[in-house]
């Protein structure tokens, strides 16, 4: 393939997410084939740039990439490589949180895998690097406790079987697949993310280059524990000191302590207990200190049955994290006597 003159960039910001100048730097990586050379190109939010090179004979992949600052993290938010015949893919992933940069979701729930493929060649004497590409799936755990500073993503794994797409694929509502999390640990504390990658076959020209891919981000659902107060409990006097602990709270939730008259009930609105939670707006799980609640009798309005939850609210909706009920009050006090006189 002949080399061709400085092209319009592969990637703009309208091919992918990019984050705000400021926080985040964009730039775009060209490399090379045959040669292997790579340049790298800083870019606005929006806007375009010109290749930093000629295109090689085998032609030359352009990635995306978002770096934050503090604390220091890279994304490939998109790439292309662009060649004699190769074909254009798209992959999109759609969670049920808002949040899209990168897309997130929890570990109990649903994500959808989209893609786009068009160009794949349908004659015999094609070359067979222009007629399949491969759909790898690669997961990466966090570790216990971890997030995404800092970690290698050479160490992903390689889920199998690969996947060989041999049909283009258009734009669809329908998803390619929806799955759950592969990530290992248990719902309440994996955390990782999951990539899915659309590959060329090896050709002689260039090795096995990835066209498309998109992430996401697994985070474990939060948990809540009440001490110092349990069912059956009969409080007589001025209601206990209790411990309420929140752990690996969703990113952009607010957590809570409600208490409502009668047994637990499911859906029941409560009276919120002042002190007892906050929203988190942060990127990824929060596990704050304890809360200790002291001098909270004012919230119980009579004495007899009542139930306490710790409420979360996340952007998949309302649950409860934890619940104690029910306990009793029975703080009438009762004077027994007699009246005598004497003459």
């Amino acid at each position: 393939m002949k080399s061709f003159l400085l092209i319009g960039a592969a990637l703009t910001a309208g091919a992918g997410v990019v984050f705000a100048q400021g926080t985040y730097t964009n730039f775009i990586r060209e490399v090379q084939f045959p040669s292997g050379g790579e340049s790298n190109v800083t870019v606005d939010p929006t806007g375009e740039k010109l290749s930093a090179k000629e295109l090689e004979a085998g032609g030359a992949r352009f990635e995306l990439w978002a770096v934050r600052n503090a604390p220091y993290v890279e994304y490939l938010l998109d790439n292309r490589y662009v060649g004699a015949y190769v074909p254009l893919a798209q992959v999109r992933i759609e969670t049920e949180d808002p949040y899209s940069t990168p897309p997130r979701t929890r570990a109990d729930r649903p994500f959808k895998v989209y893609i786009t493929l068009e160009g794949l060649r349908t004659d015999a004497d094609a070359p067979a690097a222009s007629k399949s590409v491969n759909l790898l799936h690669h997961m990466q755990s966090y570790g216990e406790g971890g997030t995404d500073k800092n970690i290698n993503r050479d160490n992903a794994t390689l889920l199998t079987p690969t996947t060989s797409l041999s049909a283009n694929l258009a734009a669809s509502t329908e998803p390619y697949t929806t799955l759950y999390k592969t990530v290992p640990g248990s719902i309440t504390a994996a955390r990782g993310e999951e990539r899915f990658s659309i590959y060329t076959l090896d050709d002689y020209q260039a090795p096995p280059s990835q066209i498309a891919s998109a992430m996401v981000q697994i985070w474990p659902r939060g948990t809540g524990e009440i001490e110092g107060i349990a069912v059956g409990d009969v409080i007589k006097f001025k209601m206990p000191d209790v411990k309420i602990t929140y752990t690996n709270i969703y990113p952009d939730s607010t957590v809570y302590a409600q208490v409502y008259p009668g047994g637990p009930a499911d859906g029941t609105e409560g009276t919120h207990v002042d002190g007892s939670g906050k929203r988190y707006y942060s990127t990824v799980p929060e596990s704050p200190d304890p809360i200790t609640l002291t001098n909270w009798d004012s919230v119980f309005t009579k004495d007899g049955a009542w139930t306490m939850e710790l409420i979360s609210e996340t952007p998949f909706g309302r649950e409860i994290i934890a619940q104690v009920g029910p306990f009793y009050l029975d703080r009438t006090i009762q004077m027994n006597g007699g009246i005598t006189t004497s003459e």
